[in-house]
């Protein structure tokens, strides 16, 4: 402990007595913004105000234990994890909102910290809430149960349930506030007003401007219970969908995930959820979950390593280390693979992946590991290096989709991880899916990257454009999801995922 985090921690003992009492048995949730980061966190007072918890669950799950003092108006926290990891908060408190800075002392990083006093929300409360809503103005929106450490709420979405995600934090049993993609919570946020019950028709967005804004559940009524908070009716073409929460076992760390499966004998056709780049739960991989179910499959959803309730580290993306990154994810879809496989209800012959976006890179890496996976259907998928993908990115931001299509072709940067190797060897019957109006991914490289495979007798690759789609694969226009099942599902009855006979033909027409 070096000599300045001592004297903080001889500052915080003989200023015990002055302890703070309104923060007293209260939880606050939030987070904390560092090198345009945000990483959220939970912490938890204890019942005198002068001790407290605070947990990082995109960061495996990290606890900080240690004392709270106050000097004036603010609050000081000296916390420490069992490991030694120190982080120090300097706040204020204030109409219900904590801010401040937080400090990494070892790592001389410091951000943002802003947090709101928990309301605690009834489970049943929060799956009544969670679903899809469409938009009078236009567009959707997706809630989803989540937690951030021990404290349940909602995650949110626009456009498409794999969007990027925003906290919503539960006011009271019918008000929430809306955070930001990239901040915590805000006093001038949107709120959000729920009737009360459990069958949630409609709900209101309140502008701080005062504009309210009305969205109608997606089912016209919410009278159809939903799973687990995806928006996933328990009727689905006349089947009952059963839920199980398991554990996988992935090398030294466990993936938590839940089962969705038809009920009867089996044995079932069925596909894992991949996860795209983002700090994920199993909870927010609504659009793909209900695609696999709507196209006849039983899904496995896990929560990504490092986040939610499974164990290990998550790890941003980054184009010097994406080799790595996705070789470690990788091996979770593999192992997510072979335990679904070995269930008795699962027909062993027919498991498959389906993800988006950066799954594109991941989901052929584990069928090269494990050929006997029976398909890949990828929507959003990048079919180039990761290094090409981040400075199309980059480009796009000031030439647009088409000019930074033209100015990466003269791209000589470093390369990352480089798909190709692996999509010329693998024979897996794959599915790939775009929007021409994705600004993430580099469309027109990753046609030209398939294409020239295909010509060279990859012939199980078949490729969908969907027009006027954004990443998220929703219409740039009208706001709706593109209606993927129709072609999903003829997909998998041609290769004899779906069919009766399962040891139909592989290869795509």
């Amino acid at each position: 402990m070096n000599a300045m985090v001592w004297i903080l921690s001889l500052l915080v003992t003989l200023s015990s007595a002055l302890a703070p009492t309104a923060v007293a048995r209260s939880a606050w949730v939030g987070g904390v913004v560092i090198k345009d980061e945000f990483i959220p966190l939970a912490l938890q007072f204890s019942e005198n105000g002068r001790s407290a918890e605070l947990v990082l669950p995109t960061r495996g799950g990290m606890r900080l234990g240690g004392t709270v003092s106050r000097t004036d108006e603010l609050i000081q926290l000296d916390l420490q994890s069992p490991e030694g990891f120190e982080i120090q908060i300097e706040s204020v408190v204030e109409s219900g909102f904590l801010s401040g800075q937080l400090r990494m002392p070892e790592r001389a990083l410091e951000g943002s910290i802003a947090l709101i006093e928990h309301h605690k929300i009834a489970d049943a409360r929060l799956g009544a809430v969670a679903g899809r809503y469409d938009l009078e103005a236009g567009g959707s929106v997706w809630l989803s149960k989540s937690r951030v450490g021990d404290l349940a709420l909602l995650t949110g979405s626009l456009g498409s349930a794999d969007a990027p995600k925003r906290i919503v934090y539960p006011l009271s049993e019918t008000e929430f506030l809306v955070g930001g993609v990239s901040s915590g919570p805000s006093p001038n946020g949107v709120r959000l007003e729920v009737p009360r019950g459990l069958k949630i028709g409609e709900i209101i967005f309140v502008q701080p401007d005062g504009t309210r804004r009305r969205a109608i559940a997606s089912d016209g009524s919410s009278d159809r219970t939903r799973l687990d908070g995806l928006g996933i009716p328990l009727e689905v073409a006349g089947a009952a969908i059963t839920q199980e929460d398991v554990w996988v076992k992935s090398g030294e760390v466990r993936l938590r995930g839940t089962l969705y499966k038809p009920q009867g004998e089996g044995p079932f056709p069925a596909a894992i959820i991949v996860h795209g780049s983002a700090p994920s739960s199993r909870s927010q991989l609504g659009f793909h979950v209900r695609l696999a179910i709507d196209s006849g499959l039983a899904v496995l959803a896990y929560d990504k390593r490092g986040c939610g309730e499974s164990s290990g580290e998550f790890e941003p993306f980054t184009v010097a280390r994406s080799a790595s990154i996705f070789s470690e994810l990788a091996d979770d879809a593999t192992a997510a693979a072979r335990w679904l496989r070995s269930r008795p209800e699962i027909d062993p012959k027919r498991v498959g992946l389906i993800g988006g976006s950066q799954a594109g890179w991941i989901m052929p890496l584990a069928g090269e590991r494990e050929p006997w996976i029976a398909f890949i259907a990828a929507t959003a998928g990048c079919a180039v290096s990761s290094g090409e993908e981040a400075h199309h990115g980059e480009l796009v931001r000031t030439l647009g989709i088409a000019g930074a299509d033209e100015a990466l072709r003269s791209y000589a940067g470093p390369t990352g991880f480089d798909p190709h190797p692996v999509l010329a060897k693998l024979e897996i019957p794959t599915l790939w899916m775009f929007g021409d109006r994705d600004e993430v991914i580099p469309t027109r490289a990753s046609l030209e990257s398939l294409s020239e495979l295909i010509l060279a007798g990859r012939r199980n690759y078949a490729v969908h454009v969907f027009p006027n789609t954004n990443h998220n694969m929703v219409n740039s226009d009208t706001g709706r999801p593109a209606y993927l099942v129709p072609l999903v599902t003829r997909w998998l009855d041609h290769i004899g995922v779906t069919h009766t006979d399962s040891s139909a033909h592989r290869a795509n027409p």
